[in-house]
């Protein structure tokens, strides 16, 4: 009979009498006996998912079967989270390349009344007031602010992947905010973004290398005396964690959730800036390969390159600014901007092969 994702019950049915034998997800015998076919029926179910996506994206379900599968050999809380997130959040994608475009502009606003929320919500922390915390108290006023994401860096990622989207007349509320929440990965992300945006034009390209220009001197002077260190920390950290990598770890990986057990200790023991431990890599790419290998490296290679002409649709510029804010942070992994990033690439699929206007 055809192939169909529901073909992976019938391994499940074979295989759930015979794996409460087994101590699978649990050393505890009298415990294994029920959590062992519990754990593997949960795995199959992602699998499941999985094969669904791999029937309409190939590479996608291959990288998702691959995450899904490593499970199996990591049976941790932490893996269990960042698998389920991986897998759901491809589902998620693969529902919205379905929607029709015509609901596309409903979506578009929203994002960018969202940031532009944001940027309110920033410039008045700026003043000195946080309306949905404190009331009309006043407040110490914030120097980089960070609206209701709680983290400057993350306030400047959010604005930077939407700003792309915003109307013109727009733009420069969304530069305000990466400029007064001090991030420079904002900026530069945003800059590579609206470069693209205006790609064909050569005077517009002039101008917003100047803008980008007046806006990062700004932001190194707002940051003060050490405005790179934060990115000599993460150099430092992705160099030990690249060097802790096993053979088998690059090929398999150390496996899902593995990065938080695994990096900040090894920062204390070696003093790699033992006072601000990673507990996420701040780099997507890397963290990948650290847990899942170049296995699920060569899937997204893969999936990236077969959906490359995505790039000159109308969401392309969005998707590069995501594309280097996940170099040097966790997007993916933060509910507020990851939820922003499944959103984009899934309207973007959904307009794949079509020029932006």
């Amino acid at each position: 009979m055809p192939w169909h994702p529901a073909a992976i019950f019938l391994g499940l049915l074979a295989a759930l009498p015979l794996v409460a034998a087994f101590p699978l997800a649990t050393s505890i015998t009298r415990v294994a006996v029920t959590a062992s076919p519990l754990y593997l029926y949960t795995v199959g179910i992602l699998l499941v998912m999985a094969a669904w996506i791999g029937s309409r994206d190939r590479w996608m379900g291959a990288l998702t079967a691959w995450v899904g599968v490593s499970l199996l050999w990591t049976p941790t809380m932490a893996a269990f989270e960042s698998v389920e997130t991986i897998i759901m959040s491809a589902v998620a994608i693969m529902v919205l390349r379905t929607v029709p475009q015509s609901y596309h502009p409903w979506f578009l606003a929203v994002l960018v009344a969202a940031g532009l929320f944001q940027v309110v919500d920033g410039v008045q922390q700026y003043l000195g007031y946080d309306v949905l915390w404190h009331g009309l108290t006043p407040i110490q006023p914030v120097a980089a602010i960070f609206g209701t994401t709680g983290n400057s860096n993350y306030y400047g990622m959010l604005l930077a992947m939407v700003a792309p989207l915003a109307p013109w007349w727009a733009v420069p509320f969304f530069l305000l905010g990466i400029i007064l929440a001090h991030s420079l990965l904002g900026m530069v992300a945003v800059t590579v973004a609206l470069l693209w945006r205006v790609r064909a034009s050569r005077v517009l390209i002039g101008s917003f290398v100047g803008i980008a220009v007046i806006g990062m001197g700004l932001i190194l002077f707002l940051k003060g005396s050490t405005p790179l260190s934060g990115f000599q920390h993460r150099l430092a950290v992705w160099d030990l964690a690249l060097h802790n990598l096993t053979w088998k770890g690059w090929l398999v990986g150390a496996g899902p959730g593995t990065w938080a057990t695994h990096i900040p200790s090894l920062q204390i023991q070696q003093g790699v800036y033992p006072h601000e431990v990673f507990l996420q890599g701040h780099n997507e790419w890397l963290q990948l390969l650290y847990e899942h290998g170049l296995v699920a490296m060569g899937c997204l290679a893969g999936w990236l390159w077969g959906h490359r002409q995505v790039l000159t649709g109308p969401y392309g510029p969005s998707l590069l600014a995501m594309a280097f804010a996940m170099s040097v942070m966790f997007g993916f992994r933060l509910a507020m901007t990851g939820c922003v990033a499944v959103v984009l690439i899934g309207l973007a699929l959904a307009h794949e092969g079509t020029e932006a206007v």
